[in-house]
């Protein structure tokens, strides 16, 4: 249980075979089909994956099998796979390779038609002595005042160590929130809005150093 607590509590990135090609999976409570069945649904792939958080092993699952109305729900209607699917390609074509290039991303429908966004980027320079890890959490609504615009809540979680002369560890998080925004491109505007909140608090925490 503790082992699967903490991948989800950081996002953790495994991978699984599907079709002969690796696909990415993103351990997440919003991936959950139902609490602690360790079974994931993949919004990109439209799959289920069995993850054992012990063996750190991912199969997808097929037929009947990968069939639950836990799963259905987490797909969502049609107009919010839209969305959803419109924010998650902006996400990786736009901003992962640029800002986090180590990283993996996942886009998600939530019970109440939300879009929950997640981004994980773990980064190890054993020859550097330092590691490092982002993760961020972002709900999407677009129940605000009318259908251009929306609002976005969010929170990151940075650690930090180093290692080459003693032990160093710097831990560091924020909660993001953002209001009624207008825009006539959601999931360009979307993405666009959390890296610029991502910015201003990279910018405080050196500003925080210089001082």
């Amino acid at each position: 249980k503790t082992i699967r607590e903490y991948d989800l509590k950081h996002l953790t990135h495994a991978t699984y075979k599907h079709g002969g090609k690796s696909h990415s999976l993103l351990l997440s409570k919003h991936a959950e089909t139902k609490p602690s069945s360790d079974l994931y649904y993949v919004p990109a792939t439209g799959l289920c994956v069995r993850y054992d958080h012990l063996e750190q092993r991912a199969e997808a699952l097929e037929g009947e099998e990968a069939k639950s109305e836990e799963a259905e729900r987490l797909r969502g209607d049609e107009a919010a796979e839209s969305r959803r699917k419109a924010v998650e390609t902006q996400l990786r074509d736009v901003s992962m390779e640029k800002n986090y290039p180590f990283g993996a991303c996942a886009v998600y429908v939530t019970g109440g038609g939300d879009l929950a966004v997640c981004i994980s980027s773990t980064v190890s320079k054993p020859r550097s002595y330092w590691s490092g890890r982002w993760t961020s959490e972002w709900v999407l609504s677009t129940k605000g005042d009318g259908p251009d615009s929306f609002s976005l809540k969010g929170k990151c979680d940075v650690a930090t160590h180093y290692y080459e002369q003693g032990n160093v560890q710097f831990r560091s998080n924020r909660e993001f929130s953002v209001a009624d925004r207008k825009t006539s491109d959601l999931a360009k505007e979307c993405i666009k809005c959390i890296a610029e909140e991502v910015f201003k608090y990279q910018d405080d925490r050196h500003e925080s150093r210089r001082e």
